[in-house]
């Protein structure tokens, strides 16, 4: 792990919402009463899965060999199918020492190739290692300071680098069920509108260049803490909706800033004229 503590108050451990803890449990412990909605869920990924379809349509050649890394990125699914599918030379982030371990497993069972570091972003050094692409998968509303995040990105872009990232779409109608049902999971997250993400991404030198929304409509977002029959029932629609997507792959590409689950975000790095 890298030790080396941050430098400024911008990269300090004052803009994080979690902690190591929190994300060592979240993978020791993955209870879930959803069982139906997890399977559902891992349909999302493989040759015909969700995900692959959403880079392909949104960023069409731009993964195919490129090398790739994830912040946040324990137990990635998605770096799997971008080097499966992609050919993509892939790395994960993460701070979670249980989540880097089953990472590494991860890589294993599916034969892929890929870097696993444990590291805290914040200390790595700008420009040591730098990448085609950086992406995270919700990770930026785990931070009350998006700059942040945002730098540390930067700083391990090459030249004309992207940004790809997404983050739950707390600005859905269904945002609201999430708030009452898992009250603790959701205070962890912070919404940043799209004005602050633009302006953040501006102040660190990346150029946002694409909002998107995408994914079924936000119905569930976590395992509900309370009002458990209420939680059957959400659990019961949401599995629904997910059933959808499993049939027509592609209704779900396309989405709506009041109605989808995921909100995300395509930026690049300025790269200086001179």
């Amino acid at each position: 792990m890298i030790n080396e503590k941050p430098t400024s108050s911008l990269d300090s451990e004052s803009v994080r919402r979690t902690t190591t803890g929190f994300w060592d449990n979240q993978w020791s412990v993955r209870a879930d009463s959803g069982a139906i909605a997890r399977w559902l869920r891992s349909r999302d990924f493989g040759e015909n899965g969700f995900f692959i379809r959403l880079m392909r349509y949104l960023l069409p050649g731009k993964f195919r060999d490129a090398s790739v890394v994830e912040l946040g990125g324990a137990v990635s699914k998605f770096l799997v199918d971008l080097s499966l599918l992609e050919g993509a030379t892939v790395t994960a982030i993460d701070y979670s020492d249980v989540g880097v371990q089953q990472t590494r497993q991860l890589f294993k069972d599916m034969g892929v190739t890929g870097e696993v570091l444990q590291a805290d972003i914040f200390a790595m050094h700008a420009g040591e290692k730098t990448y085609d692409i950086v992406t995270h998968w919700g990770l930026l509303e785990h931070f009350s300071e998006p700059r942040a995040v945002l730098k540390a990105c930067h700083g391990l872009l090459r030249a004309d680098g992207l940004v790809v990232f997404s983050m739950p779409n707390m600005e859905a109608y269904g945002a609201g069920l999430w708030r009452l049902l898992a009250p603790d999971n959701y205070s962890a997250h912070v919404h940043h509108s799209s004005e602050v993400v633009a302006k953040a991404c501006s102040d660190v030198g990346l150029q946002l260049e694409r909002e998107f929304f995408c994914g079924p409509p936000l119905i569930r977002m976590a395992p509900a803490e309370r009002l458990r029959i209420v939680a059957i029932l959400v659990d019961l629609l949401h599995s629904f909706v997910l059933l959808i997507g499993l049939v027509a792959p592609s209704m779900y590409l396309r989405g709506a800033r009041k109605i989808s689950n995921t909100r995300g975000f395509v930026a690049r790095r300025v790269v200086n004229p001179s």
